[in-house]
């Protein structure tokens, strides 16, 4: 039928029974879309100081109130959900990326590789991520880039785990073991058949 309801048992179905599930993807819905938007949703700049406004509360002019500076909170909420977003983003693409990679190289190769690897991620699960974000800061100064990439840095081990528990599965399947028969390297079997 076309334009009737989601059946309940199919996966939308499923997803709209649960409210607290619903909540939550409408609350990401609206933070996505207010960060995409914030140059033309944000009333005011965020970075425009007015020293005769400053620590107002809430009016009609704003709706938030302003901060020590004189600057528009709401503004400066808005401008904030979009630079939280773009860090996010950039953190996971980067941690998927480097997790996915490093996780099915060790796996796939076993052995020494796969032992100095998994060695390599428990000493950066083992280490705190607060004081690994905060030396990193100290260093390089606080900037987006550097923000993302410690996050990165943090997050790439547990998702190297998972990849290598995968690939370690599917190493000695037949379908593996048949690419390697009629003559495929480990690069292009890694890549086309573990993988994908």
């Amino acid at each position: 039928m076309i334009g009737s309801a989601p059946s309940p048992t199919s996966g939308l179905g499923r997803l709209l029974r649960h409210r607290r599930g619903v909540l939550g993807g409408l609350a990401v819905m609206a933070m996505v879309v207010t960060g995409s938007l914030a140059p033309t949703l944000a009333p005011y700049s965020y970075s425009t100081q007015s020293l005769l406004q400053r620590l107002q509360p809430p009016s009609a002019a704003h709706w938030l109130g302003t901060d020590g500076f004189g600057r528009d909170v709401l503004s400066r909420t808005i401008w904030g959900s979009r630079v939280s977003l773009e860090i996010g983003l950039f953190a996971t693409v980067l941690s998927l990326v480097v997790g996915t990679l490093v996780g099915s190289v060790a796996g796939y190769l076993g052995g020494a590789v796969d032992t100095a690897i998994m060695r390599a991620a428990d000493v950066f699960l083992s280490v705190p991520a607060l004081f690994l974000i905060l030396i990193v800061v100290a260093l390089f100064g606080a900037s987006l880039i550097n923000t993302a990439l410690v996050i990165a840095l943090v997050t790439w081990a547990p998702v190297a785990r998972i990849v290598r528990s995968e690939c370690l599965s599917l190493r000695g399947r037949d379908f593996v073991q048949a690419a390697h028969a009629l003559g495929a390297g480990h690069a292009r079997v890694l890549g086309r058949h573990v993988l994908v």
